[in-house]
């Protein structure tokens, strides 16, 4: 029977294993495919299902320091905002990069780029930088949205939006840029952290 020593082992082992599932998924789908992330979504459920049963007979025996442990890693998987405080970092820390591309795209350097859209309003990706960032510019705004990556699904994805004017955060011109609905959180000085989603609530 597995110990309270060898229960902590597995902890430690199944926090690391979250963590490389929710910050490495689509890097690790691209290197080795889906069929063995399947594989290994499957082994960490079940998993997951071993460590719950052993926390659980850990607290019958009113030993409750490995199921809170337990619970408080899923919880932190599922809800804690991993993507927005990576943003939260490099904005603070990192700022030069994007005041650069705001200033890039007010001084008219993207100009020739998006006067060749078809469709203006949903701004020009520039794919040759890393990370890469996407510009929309009109008489009256001017956005910028500097990717971070997917969140759970091919569907969703996070980054930081400059706005140039705040006021028009609502802006139907906005949601046509970022291509979805999106959650915003304001980081400061016109730049806001935003998590793109398809809203899929039926309707009414």
């Amino acid at each position: 029977m597995l110990n309270k020593i060898s229960i902590k082992i597995l902890l430690i082992i199944f926090s690391v294993a979250l963590l490389i599932i929710r910050f490495f998924y689509f890097q690790l789908d691209k290197v080795f495919g889906v069929l063995v992330l399947d594989i290994f979504g499957l082994t960490l459920l079940a998993f997951t299902v071993l460590l719950l049963v052993l926390t659980v007979r850990q607290a019958i025996k009113k030993k409750f320091k490995s199921i809170i442990i337990f619970v408080v890693i899923v919880a932190l998987f599922l809800f804690f905002p991993f993507e927005y405080l990576i943003g939260w970092t490099q904005f603070q820390f990192n700022n030069g990069s994007r005041k650069e591309k705001v200033t890039s795209l007010k001084k008219g350097s993207y100009d020739s780029i998006l006067s060749k859209l078809d469709y203006p309003k949903y701004g020009a990706w520039i794919e040759n930088q890393n990370p890469r960032f996407k510009i929309f510019k009109d008489s009256s705004l001017q956005l910028v949205f500097i990717w971070q990556g997917y969140i759970r699904t091919h569907e969703e994805y996070c980054g930081m939006l400059y706005i140039s004017d705040n006021s028009q955060i609502s802006d139907k011109r906005i949601y046509d840029f970022l291509g979805r609905e999106f959650r915003k959180t304001s980081l400061g000085s016109n730049w806001y952290w935003v998590d793109c989603f398809i809203d899929r609530t039926p309707a009414p």
